[in-house]
């Protein structure tokens, strides 16, 4: 294997946090802005508590680590506002954490303004699929803005945007396309490095309008923590890069495979299907459109009461409220099984829908899980249209197992990955 993943680096976790729905949907407002410092080791306490998280984190210098993470988050704009704090990214021990500060009594916190009030300390150790580009290649000022505009030029045109998406944060889709293809490339030990260390290239799965594949193309990073730089892309419009490519690598470099069997493209309805509903209504109800929610839990006092204080909260207060939302549903038997039977109902018509056109069931793949499924359209609020999308995976008995349920973008953006979707129900033009 070619340059396995290796520990998040400062500036690649800074890059990514910032262009992540997190910090995109909670950005610090202006008059807070003006009065965040610039100097972070003058003008923030680091009170002893979260000093020792930080250090049993992995942090070595807590003050240098922290000045740094606070310096690059500026630059990146990876700061987000949660409550009254403001929140930046930290590596911790080779992974991504997050930092709160706090305005205080300068009086009362060694004479400094702000102070660090909690450490979100990492869940785990190895970087997610997202940060594995970023991690092993600089790409250039503006984080993938200018690698993923040159691409979508080169690319076989498609839409890589959800409709109404803002246009500040361009190409979403293609964002997840290739930074997860990136990752199962690293997996499968497809990036390719030349004998002479010269030169490295990927194959990026897109292709041009003559149907050639695209190459993404490095040289070694004379500077900075990544161990290569980009270079531009081979394919339409760059014979130089192509011949390189072409004089490096024998074969060229390949494309990212997913599908192993047959059986984990198609979808076979008369097989027994097996929903985690405990995973979908209570680990997961913001996966669910809110509009379904609420006209299933309309008959209770207290449910009504919490979903109409979700749809008028803000993103990042509705977290807390769904939770209080699942404690509803598992103390009010009556609530959580008016839920799994509209469910229910929404399976069966699937169901149908996959006997009668078999391509109604749309192949995707998991990262994390490095796992293949299939992806059946639930209508939960309007019969002739889905607005949710449930995850199925084929069991050793023959039977599948219902996962999870997605939202139709995080659905489209799983099925990309396999091939662009030739669907009725699943484009990102909604």
């Amino acid at each position: 294997m070619v340059e396995t993943a290796r520990s998040v680096t400062p500036r690649s976790l800074a890059e990514h946090a910032a262009g992540s729905a997190d910090y995109l949907k909670a950005p610090v407002p202006s008059d807070v802005l003006a009065r965040l410092p610039e100097d972070f080791a003058r003008l923030v306490n680091v009170p002893d508590k979260p000093r020792a998280q930080l250090e049993g984190a992995g942090v070595v210098d807590v003050a240098e680590s922290l000045a740094e993470a606070w310096t690059l988050a500026r630059e990146a704009g990876a700061l987000r506002l949660f409550e009254d704090k403001v929140v930046f990214p930290v590596v911790m021990g080779g992974a991504g954490g997050e930092v709160s500060l706090r305005e205080g009594d300068p009086a009362r916190s060694h004479g400094k303004p702000w102070f660090v009030c909690y450490v979100f300390l990492p869940t785990r150790r190895e970087p997610h699929p997202s940060l594995a580009l970023l991690d092993w290649a600089w790409l250039g000022h503006g984080r993938l803005e200018g690698f993923l505009s040159e691409l979508a030029d080169l690319a076989l045109k498609e839409s890589w945007d959800f409709a109404g998406a803002d246009d500040g944060h361009p190409y979403e889709i293609l964002r997840s396309f290739i930074t997860t293809t990136f990752y199962r490339l690293q997996s499968q030990g497809k990036v390719r490095v030349s004998a002479d260390g010269s030169f490295a290239a990927f194959n990026t799965g897109l292709v041009d309008r003559h149907y050639d594949d695209i190459f993404a193309c490095f040289e070694p990073n004379p500077r900075g923590p990544q161990p290569w730089v980009w270079v531009g892309f081979a394919g339409a419009g760059n014979r130089r890069l192509t011949k390189r490519v072409n004089g490096c690598f024998m074969p060229r470099p390949e494309r990212a495979t997913y599908v192993d069997r047959l059986e984990d493209l198609l979808f076979h309805p008369d097989r027994e299907l097996f929903p985690d509903y405990e995973h979908i209504l209570l680990e997961h109800p913001e996966r669910l459109p809110l509009g379904f929610v609420s006209d299933e839990l309309r008959v209770d006092e207290e449910a009504t009461e919490l979903v109409d204080r979700i749809a008028a909260a803000a993103d990042e207060d509705r977290p807390a409220l769904y939770r209080d939302l699942c404690e509803v549903l598992e103390d009010e038997l009556r609530l959580f099984n008016r839920l799994k039977s509209r469910v229910d109902a929404a399976i069966d018509i699937a169901k149908k829908r996959v006997s009668w056109n078999f391509k109604t069931a749309i192949p995707c793949y998991y990262p994390k899980a490095d796992a293949m499924s299939l992806l059946l359209p639930l209508c939960l609020t309007d019969d002739d249209h889905a607005d949710a999308a449930l995850v199925v995976q084929l069991l050793e008995s023959g039977n599948y197992q219902g996962q999870t349920v997605l939202t139709m973008e995080m659905a489209y953006k799983n099925a990309r990955l396999i091939c662009r979707p030739d669907s009725d129900w699943l484009t990102p033009n909604r």
